[in-house]
């Protein structure tokens, strides 16, 4: 027995490391903040918020873990304001874009012959937030909120100027 207590005990601390890294990341404004990528929707009427947590510390944690660590870190932040959470989702980056909850992205646009290096460029994008994605030999940051997208990218530009960024919303298949 004590191989699995010992289990249970690794468990509990790696989840509370998950609940006080969220709490201190959520205590941060939201300009200072990569990732964890936080998304919180508020429900005026039922004072009710919807909260999307993509970081892919989430990797070995349960969907039901993941919305425990949430809810404990939102308390532990003192970031319910008298609201209720109803829906506290933690995801991956890969699950949240297959979900579409990244809808805007970074990409550059550099072209043969600029100055600005693709290993400057890329390393810049590693430091500005957001879920890197690799797609073939692209890398992309990808964001839920467009105002994320915009920090990201006043960021970017402050770092490595010139017209090496842009902003694009992927837009929902019809269906």
């Amino acid at each position: 027995m004590p191989t699995v207590t010992k289990a249970r005990n690794s468990q509990a601390h790696r989840a509370q490391t998950l609940v006080d890294r969220l709490s201190a990341a959520l205590r941060l404004p939201d300009s200072c903040r990569g990732e964890p990528l936080i998304v919180e929707s508020q429900i005026a009427q039922t004072r009710s918020m919807h909260i999307v947590v993509i970081w892919d510390q989430w990797k070995n944690q349960s969907p039901a873990e993941r919305s425990k660590i949430i809810l404990e870190a939102y308390t532990d932040a003192k970031r319910l304001r008298g609201s209720t959470i109803t829906v506290a989702m933690g995801l991956i980056g890969e699950e949240a874009l297959r979900m579409g909850f990244l809808p805007y992205s970074i990409v550059t646009t550099r072209r043969h012959g600029d100055k600005a290096s693709s290993d400057k460029l890329a390393k810049a994008m590693l430091g500005a937030g957001g879920v890197v994605v690799k797609i073939g030999s692209s890398t992309q940051l990808r964001f839920a909120t467009l105002g994320q997208a915009e920090d990201a990218y006043r960021k970017l530009s402050q770092q490595v100027a010139g017209p090496y960024w842009a902003i694009v919303q992927e837009q929902a298949a019809a269906e």
